[in-house]
């Protein structure tokens, strides 16, 4: 397989996965995306969150409790079947969730790993809708610390993280994953097409050492990590078939768990992340080429961060919102909200919330580029 880029001088499959680049924009250069639309989308935003109704004294004691402002949680009504599934959602807690492994194809298979956990007392149950996921349903010491873990049989990846990269198929490269933090669903990707050159980017080193940790007691062949802000991808001259974006979210969906329940959740803080998240789906796009495909996926149910985002950037490109193909009992995705201008194909998204699916609560969209 030859490389598309010139820069490369015909890429070959590598036997090894590397730090590629720290790759900095020149010096006193600024982010110069066309802030028109995102502008627009941002003051749209606000003043639909000027129309929230105050939520009931019920809902308020939980906004106190869970750090959160008044208006913030009444969006939960909208987004909800009413206040009691509101309620039902922020009293789910930590142990309703499954702990899940996935298990490492390119090594193993995942009934072999199965035999070999069950001897040192683990209990595991398949998970019918992913067939290398396993539900760890007691386990005698930490899953992280086996032999097994070791040599690179199995990731700890949540369940609801493996959705995202199922929704690329048919993984054609060049494939960017676009904010590819410590490397769970990069390597995941690869699982899926150990034979495409992977371009992982991130800004932060320390989760790059975390994905060059990874990949390498994986096994992974074909994966190279660029240290970047990837709202410059772009600059770049690169062009990418395939791309996921996990975009960096307020962790709404993240409620129930304890590191979730720290954070600290107001409107200022959601329009930082909508106008974040705008400006890395559209240098994403920009650097897919025509007819690819493009998953975007948050931990948060905020329809401002998920259907909203991917409305206001496929309308801004020319972007298909496209059904995805996953076998799994996921909720569709929410068009009618606060009054936003959300597309009809937005409901082509899934939601999958804490309370119904025992996952973190998570939405995944899919955009195919015309």
């Amino acid at each position: 397989m030859t490389c598309r880029w010139p820069q490369c001088g015909g890429w070959k499959r590598p036997t090894y996965t590397h730090l590629l680049a720290t790759l900095h924009p020149r010096e006193g250069e600024e982010f110069t995306l066309s802030k028109r639309f995102i502008n627009e989308a941002l003051e749209t935003l606000k003043r639909a969150f000027d129309r929230l109704e105050r939520p009931s004294s019920k809902l308020e004691e939980y906004a106190r409790k869970l750090r959160m402002s008044v208006k913030y949680i009444a969006r939960f009504v909208e987004l909800m079947d009413g206040e009691n599934e509101v309620i039902e959602l922020l009293n789910t807690t930590e142990d309703k969730i499954l702990k899940t492994i996935r298990v490492n194809t390119l090594k193993i298979n995942k009934w072999k790993l199965m035999k070999l956990l069950e001897e040192k007392g683990f209990t595991l149950k398949p998970i019918s809708y992913v067939p290398y996921a396993l539900a760890v349903i007691k386990s005698p010491m930490s899953i992280g610390a086996t032999h097994e873990y070791l040599l690179g049989y199995y990731i700890v990846q949540s369940l609801a993280s493996m959705f995202a990269p199922l929704a690329l198929y048919p993984y054609k490269g060049p494939i960017l994953d676009a904010c590819a933090g410590a490397g769970a669903k990069t390597t995941q990707i690869a699982q899926h097409n150990p034979n495409e050159l992977i371009v992982a980017v991130d800004i932060s080193k320390r989760k790059l050492l975390g994905l060059k940790n990874h990949v390498s007691r994986l096994g992974i062949p074909n994966v190279v990590a660029i240290r970047y802000d990837v709202r410059y991808i772009p600059r770049l001259n690169m062009k990418f078939q395939t791309a996921l974006v996990d975009a960096p979210c307020t962790g709404e969906g993240l409620i129930v768990l304890p590191k979730g329940r720290k954070m600290q959740r107001d409107l200022r803080g959601l329009l930082d992340r909508v106008k974040l998240q705008l400006e890395i789906l559209a240098s994403v796009v920009e650097s897919v080429i025509d007819s690819g495909i493009i998953v975007y996926s948050t931990c948060s149910t905020a329809v401002e961060e998920n259907e909203y985002v991917v409305s206001i950037v496929a309308q801004e490109y020319g972007l298909r919102i496209d059904k995805i193909n996953i076998d799994i009992p996921a909720r569709k995705g929410i068009i009618d909200y606060l009054g936003l201008p959300i597309l009809d194909e937005a409901s082509n998204c899934i939601r999958l919330y804490p309370h119904i699916h025992r996952t973190e609560g998570f939405t995944i969209c899919r955009l195919v580029k015309k």
